[in-house]
């Protein structure tokens, strides 16, 4: 049987992410995988798991942390933007999007030896429902457009900003 490094959590975080980062991943990707980490370690340590060392961490504990996310946690907590009971369980996207980046994390300290075996190794990814959009109808672009008074300033840059977002497909926010 093969020899694991017994390594504290944290250490073998910043270990992780510090190879992750050496391999140039995306900010973006390090602040997603920073934070599904984070959310996971909170969970377990609110959980009352034992856990010292991140061979510890075994898959009934990684199928729990998933239930929870689907059935109990809070949505938009400690969001910035949103505020209030928005009701509980997470998006299979959002969920699909922890499993992976814990799966990343346990498949790179298995490959370093600091797990035997990753727990997350027959977790698979929730099925998801895509969502379908409704797009706006002709008749509906049309009054969006018509509503603009292209004789003013306002009106114009209204008119140009619809067009962009309708053009491009963004979102407000993008």
């Amino acid at each position: 049987m093969t020899a694991v490094h017994k390594i504290g959590l944290s250490d073998a975080w910043n270990y992780f992410i510090t190879a992750k980062i050496d391999e140039g991943i995306q900010r973006r990707t390090q602040e997603d995988y920073s934070n599904t980490w984070r959310y996971f370690t909170e969970w377990l340590f609110e959980a009352d798991y034992k856990v010292r060392y991140v061979n510890d961490i075994t898959s009934t504990m990684c199928r729990d942390y998933i239930r929870y996310l689907t059935e109990e946690a809070p949505r938009f907590k400690n969001h910035k933007y949103m505020s209030g009971d928005y009701g509980k369980g997470l998006s299979s996207a959002t969920i699909n999007m922890r499993i992976r980046a814990l799966k990343v994390a346990f498949n790179f300290w298995k490959a370093e030896k600091m797990v035997r075996v990753s727990p997350m190794d027959n977790i698979r990814c929730q099925k998801d429902d895509v969502d379908k959009i409704e797009s706006f109808t002709d008749e509906q672009i049309g009054a969006l457009i018509n509503a603009c008074d292209q004789r003013t300033y306002v009106g114009f840059r209204d008119y140009v900003f619809q067009i962009c977002l309708l053009d491009t497909g963004m979102r407000m926010n993008e």
